[in-house]
């Protein structure tokens, strides 16, 4: 169940805000790890408290009692060293799964301008634990901050599966799982049960995140469920490994299909499926429902419900991928995008951080995220750019509004 955004954990200070009032969130200095989030060390986040309630723009309503999993958008900057970031329920065993991949920027891109211009972000859907928390782990030494954008309550279609690498072609694994890097143009049907994985009968969607790996060229990884339209994943050269989720419908032969523009190694994480009843729909094909630039501060909505790139539906929530495809090196500093349902500015969370300064906006041209953006009582949601951005914005999927049913709000 999709909500308005809200920012649950955040390790920066104020020294950090770039202008803004950023503060430490969900944790003490007491309680983090020595010299901030280091090596080896696991962050624990309380979600379940942390749902706003309508006319709250903090702490609101707890989730849903014995909710089962929750959407976050994972980030992490101003990094000491090339890593990734681990995300899982702290009630099960830490997975040998990763969910975000960060790296180490030249130092003339770190200040001022350059200030968490290395954040990198992805969607993230985990279980939580019986507590409600779940637990973080960082492979190097990082600042991290965590944005919860929905929850799946108990009874709901989604059922969160303990984090298993399913798919892994890097030399280094290739006789444990079996699979070689992708060439340019050939297509990899790879099986989503292994390691063991397992997807219940009946299943329509699985929850995974997929990584490209040491591209040898600039190009595009597509992933698809083998009969279907795939999804897409920009790769870049100067980029060592970029991840995304992926949501897939669920074929007779529990694979999925894999296709790239250059040689790129593939690292597949499964973390959960939706069953027979979800009202979750995918659309035939990805849909473009903006291309453009947005100017400093500019706040854009972009109708979804009863559009023709939904069908006409009612759109109660849409899944849906936002791209900065141009970098603007004369810019004055960095920045960062919101997707929110149209809520009353400043947003205090952010969906993709743009890099634009100097030398960092060409070794990294362009950054991709997937959100689930839940919409207004118009059928709306709303993209915020806090420094300018040029930006695309594609459609793959949708909770539509169903009569009679209550709609995805917090």
């Amino acid at each position: 169940m999709p909500q308005p955004p809200l920012r649950v954990f955040e390790t920066r200070n104020p020294a950090r805000s770039q202008g803004r009032q950023i503060q430490p969130i969900g944790y003490t200095a007491g309680v983090k790890p020595p010299g901030g989030p280091a090596e080896a060390n696991v962050l624990r986040v309380q979600v379940a408290d942390k749902l706003r309630s309508p006319g709250n723009d903090e702490c609101g309503a707890p989730i849903p009692q014995q909710a089962t999993a929750v959407a976050v958008n994972v980030a992490g900057v101003d990094v000491s060293a090339g890593g990734w970031i681990r995300v899982w329920d702290c009630a099960t065993p830490r997975p040998a799964t990763s969910n975000v991949n960060v790296e180490r920027l030249p130092a003339d891109t770190r200040a001022p301008a350059g200030v968490d211009a290395d954040a990198r972000a992805n969607l993230v859907i985990t279980g939580i634990s019986p507590q409600g928390e779940i637990c973080i782990e960082l492979l190097t030494s990082m600042e991290v901050f965590v944005d919860l954008i929905g929850y799946f309550p108990i009874g709901s279609p989604y059922r969160p599966l303990a984090p298993r690498r399913v798919i892994e072609s890097r030399a280094q694994f290739a006789e444990l799982f079996n699979a070689q890097p992708l060439a340019p143009g050939v297509t990899q049907e790879l099986p989503l049960e292994r390691n063991g994985a397992t997807i219940m009968p009946g299943a329509r969607f699985v929850a995974l995140n997929v990584t490209g790996e040491t591209p040898q060229q600039d190009g595009v990884l597509s992933v698809s469920d083998c009969t279907g339209t795939a999804q897409t994943i920009k790769l870049e050269r100067t980029v060592d490994a970029t991840p995304q989720l992926v949501i897939l419908e669920v074929n007779a032969n529990r694979t999925a299909c894999f296709t790239s523009t250059t040689s790129v190694s593939l690292i597949g994480d499964l973390f959960g499926e939706f069953q027979a009843n979800s009202i979750f729909q995918t659309l035939a094909s990805p849909v473009t429902i903006f291309e453009g630039t947005l100017g400093v501060g500019q706040n854009l909505p972009i109708q979804l419900s009863g559009t023709a790139a939904f069908g006409g539906a009612g759109v109660d929530a849409g899944y849906v991928k936002i791209t900065s495809t141009v970098a603007d090196p004369n810019a004055a500093r960095n920045g960062f995008v919101t997707v929110h349902p149209c809520n009353p500015l400043p947003v205090s969370t952010s969906s993709l951080n743009v890099a634009q300064f100097g030398p960092l906006a060409n070794q990294f041209p362009t950054a991709a995220n997937v959100v689930f953006a839940q919409t207004n009582a118009t059928g709306s949601m709303c993209v915020f750019s806090q420094q300018g951005a040029t930006l695309k914005v594609e459609a793959f999927g949708y909770w539509p509004i169903v009569p009679g049913r209550a709609r995805l709000t917090s």
